[in-house]
């Protein structure tokens, strides 16, 4: 009796490979797309959390201090002015002429670095602001919405 050995094919067709390179690929694409859209959806409820900390932070420190405190826009983190996706600051308004003179100081400052959020602050009206005041019992000088997109 003669055995017989059959030689059987062994490993992948380069179709097969092919085949598995392009799904792995594709699975890939979308893990990345997904987690780029997560990281973003993560930084900008980090951005809204900080802006809403820094508003009771000014608050808090109107009531402390008898009022006068202000919460503005800052593109430089030293001076009002900007958009509020750029950064804000919280300050010490002592002669109350709403605006950050040498002499009053600074109490926070956050500079944002967040990109593909954009934060903004409206009046009643729609119009864009850039600063509210904060009285000794912790009430904003005029009503403000604050918006993400």
């Amino acid at each position: 009796m003669g055995h017989h050995i059959h030689s059987s094919q062994q490993g992948f067709s380069l179709l097969e490979t092919l085949l598995v390179v392009a799904i792995i690929g594709i699975v890939a694409a979308v893990g990345v797309m997904s987690f780029t859209a997560w990281m973003d959806n993560t930084k900008s409820r980090s951005a809204i959390t900080t802006l809403r900390t820094s508003l009771n932070l000014a608050r808090l420190e109107a009531i402390n201090r008898g009022g006068k405190v202000r919460f503005c826009t800052s593109a430089d983190g030293t001076g009002c002015g900007g958009a509020l996706s750029e950064g804000w600051l919280v300050y010490y308004d002592a002669d109350e002429d709403a605006a950050l003179g040498p002499a009053e100081n600074i109490i926070f400052t956050e500079a944002m670095k967040v990109e593909n959020t954009e934060l903004s602050m409206k009046d009643n009206g729609g119009n864009d602001i850039t600063d509210v005041g904060f009285n000794h019992r912790g009430y904003s000088s005029q009503p403000a919405t604050f918006l993400s997109k």
